[in-house]
C-alpha cells in the first residue's frame, strides 16, 4: 500500500515538472509570437505611401498571413490540452528548431487542406450519385405510369367498349342435361 502511494506521489511530481516545463515552453512560444507580430506590424505601409504593390509588398503580405496562421495555430495548441511530454527546451534564437517547427506546421496545414479537398470531392461525388439515383427512380416511375396508361388504354380496344352506360346483360345458354344435374344436387 505504501509503495503504491509512493509511486503515485512520484508520478504526481513528474507530472508537475512536465506541466511546469510545458507552461514555460508555451510562454516562450507566446513571446516569440508577439515578437513576430511586432515585426510584421512594422512592415505595414502608412496612408501617405502609394498603394501600388511591389514584389516586396506582396511578399510581406504573404509573410503576414503565414505569421497570422502560425499565431492562430499556436493559440489553438495552447488552448487545447496536449499529452506531449517532449523536451521543448530551446531558445528563440535556435533557428533550426524553429524552422523544423514551421515545416511541421506547414506540412500539417497542407495535409489538412488535402483532407478538406478530398472531403469536398467525396461530397460532390455523393451528391452526383444521389441525383442519378433520384433521376433513375423518377424515370422508372414515369415508365411504369406510361406502361400502366398503355395497358389501360389498350384494354378497352381489345375487349370492346366498356362504357358504364353501354352495359349489356350476360347471356348464358343452358343445355337441358346440365340443368337436370344441377337440380339433383
Amino acid at each position: 500500500m505504501s509503495q503504491a502511494i509512493e509511486q503515485l506521489e512520484q508520478q504526481q511530481s513528474i507530472l508537475k515538472e512536465d506541466n511546469k516545463r510545458l507552461s514555460e515552453a508555451n510562454d516562450e512560444l507566446l513571446e516569440i509570437t508577439k515578437k513576430q507580430k511586432l515585426t510584421v506590424n512594422e512592415d505595414v505601409p502608412t496612408a501617405d505611401e502609394p498603394k501600388v504593390l511591389s514584389a516586396q509588398d506582396i511578399t510581406n503580405q504573404y509573410r503576414k498571413s503565414i505569421y497570422k496562421k502560425l499565431a492562430d495555430l499556436e493559440n489553438q495548441l495552447l488552448n487545447s490540452p496536449t499529452p506531449c511530454v517532449d523536451d521543448l527546451d530551446f531558445d528563440e534564437k535556435d533557428a533550426k528548431k524553429m524552422l523544423k517547427l514551421k515545416v511541421q506546421i506547414h506540412s500539417l496545414l497542407q495535409e489538412n487542406k488535402s483532407l478538406k479537398d478530398r472531403l469536398s470531392d467525396f461530397q460532390n461525388l455523393h451528391d452526383q450519385v444521389m441525383s442519378e439515383i433520384r433521376s433513375k427512380k423518377i424515370g422508372n416511375r414515369n415508365n411504369q405510369q406510361q406502361g400502366n396508361n398503355a395497358t389501360t388504354n389498350s384494354s378497352p380496344a381489345a375487349s370492346g367498349s366498356l362504357d358504364k352506360n353501354n352495359v349489356q346483360p350476360l347471356q348464358v345458354n343452358v343445355v337441358d342435361g346440365d340443368a337436370d344435374e344441377i337440380k339433383d344436387e
